[in-house]
């Protein structure tokens, strides 16, 4: 994944991949044997930092951020205000433009 992503397709993003993934992993849990469950979680785990950095870049916040979830509480509420609830800053284009602005993808010579 590249560039920036928009309060909506953050949103949408979570909503429906948490879902699918725990019902996978819960599934697989039912097996004996090895357990096999690891690898949803860890697929879970791995597309959700994807996701959330991606949503701190477009506030033009670096993905150390994700770090203060580590924080009792304060941190995850941080997050939640900063991610799910806060629109893309206009003046941060250190990761890209904003989410949903198309580049200048031709340009014309006036020759």
């Amino acid at each position: 994944m590249s560039g920036r992503l928009g309060r909506g397709a953050f949103w949408l993003r979570n909503f429906v991949a948490i879902p699918v993934l725990l019902y996978l992993e819960s599934a697989l849990a039912t097996l004996p044997g090895r357990p096999v469950d690891l690898v949803p979680c860890a697929a879970l785990v791995a597309y959700l930092v994807s996701v959330w950095v991606r949503r701190l870049h477009d506030r033009n916040r670096s993905g150390w951020w994700l770090l203060v979830f580590a924080v009792p509480v304060m941190g995850a509420v941080f997050l939640f205000i900063e991610c799910g609830l806060r629109g893309a800053r206009e003046k941060g284009q250190r990761y890209g433009e904003n989410a949903g602005v198309a580049g200048a993808y031709l340009t014309v010579n006036g020759t």
